[in-house]
């Protein structure tokens, strides 16, 4: 393809704008515009093709020492959860027996 402007034997096709999304159902396009003349070219892009994990689990080293906790991403575990629960139990019944004494 010749550049009208230059004259030359190609253009110089931008980096493209996305001007029309991909999707499950329907190719996507992705327009170049040349950036002496002016010219431009479609390109299609391939479906949306959603990737599929069959993993559940993240894998996890031999060697890696790290505790559950540490593993869950925000720091808590399950076991830290009920950790607090009993010991707010604890504290709870004790408060309850004192003043049970009282009375």
């Amino acid at each position: 393809m010749i550049c009208t402007h230059t004259r030359v034997t190609e253009h110089t096709f931008d980096n493209g704008v996305v001007t029309q999304t991909p999707t499950l159902d329907t190719a996507g396009e992705k327009t170049y515009t040349c950036t002496v003349c002016g010219t431009t070219k479609v390109v299609e892009l391939e479906y949306y093709v959603p990737e599929i994990s069959t993993e559940t689990e993240a894998t996890v080293s031999e060697s890696d020492s790290s505790s559950p906790a540490e593993t869950q991403g925000d720091g808590l575990s399950i076991v830290s959860i009920l950790i607090g629960v009993a010991v707010g139990a604890v504290i709870t019944a004790g408060i309850f027996l004192v003043a049970k004494k009282k009375r």
